[in-house]
């Protein structure tokens, strides 16, 4: 819509032909945005973009600046600049990144595949429990998950038995006894547990001191299934307190077992 200016006699003065020609700019401004607005629903009916939406740096559809901006490709030897000494110590600090491997655990990896091969290797698989511990951060669920991956090759490849793997955590249980229900979930899920019924399982259980309630029943539960006849599971947990067997009930420390392994914390070697 247009603005109606109304034209000043000579008996205004200073009122000449400039405020006559500053209406008339303001209302080509207004006969702009029409024109626009009729762009955008032109476009929107046959499917192409306005102006303003193309350039980045345009105002009103006027382009007042660069009208491609970042349609340069960046040179190849910006991009595949080398990082210097200081810039991969800063990338390997963050949080969010992932070691390849382990450093200094070898030892500990190598117990935790020998108890886990000679359990699902045996015939009774009786009583196989094994309790890690150590301060936080000393890489504990990580060398049990990396194991893990290291055997699922030697299944696939044929070495070893076909084995099922179940981790839970126990920061993602709401309660103690909803432990009850995920294992159900995951046993009788076939895809992740498997058809065959005499298949081993390896049960990793994060955060084990989070299951301990007033009677201990949970805990309890869980490590006497390995002690059942043909039960084939393998039980594996983690917490960050050493003397966690001895504040429990001597019936749950007996089934825990004697088999422990600590993780240290690392130092200047």
């Amino acid at each position: 819509m247009g603005i109606f200016c109304r034209p000043v006699t000579d008996d205004g003065g200073s009122d000449n032909d400039e405020e006559w020609n500053s209406c008339k700019d303001s209302g080509s401004d207004k006969d702009k945005d029409l024109d626009l607005e009729k762009e955008d629903l032109k476009g929107s009916f046959t499917g192409r973009l306005p102006t303003h939406q193309l350039a980045a740096n345009s105002w009103k559809g006027q382009i007042y600046g660069l009208q491609k901006i970042g349609s340069k490709k960046i040179p190849e030897h910006v991009r595949f600049r080398k990082q210097s000494v200081l810039e991969k110590a800063q990338a390997t600090l963050l949080l969010a990144t992932l070691p390849k491997h382990l450093p200094c655990r070898n030892k500990e990896m190598d117990d935790i595949t020998a108890f886990v091969k000679g359990a699902i290797c045996d015939d009774q698989c009786l009583g196989r429990c094994l309790y890690i511990h150590g301060v936080p951060g000393t890489g504990k669920t990580m060398s049990v998950l990396s194991v893990m991956r290291n055997l699922r090759s030697e299944v696939d490849a044929g070495s070893i038995i076909l084995y099922c793997f179940v981790e839970i955590n126990g920061l993602r249980l709401a309660s103690p006894e909803n432990i009850y229900k995920l294992l159900n979930e995951r046993f009788s899920d076939d895809t992740r547990v498997g058809k065959e019924d005499n298949q081993p399982c390896v049960l990793l259980i994060d955060e084990l001191d989070l299951l301990v309630t007033r009677n201990q029943s949970v805990l309890y539960n869980i490590l006497d299934w390995p002690t059942k006849p043909n039960s084939k599971l393998v039980v594996i947990g983690i917490a960050n307190t050493m003397d966690l067997p001895e504040k429990l009930l001597p019936r749950i420390s007996s089934r825990m077992g004697m088999q422990r392994l600590s993780f240290g914390p690392y130092n200047y070697q």
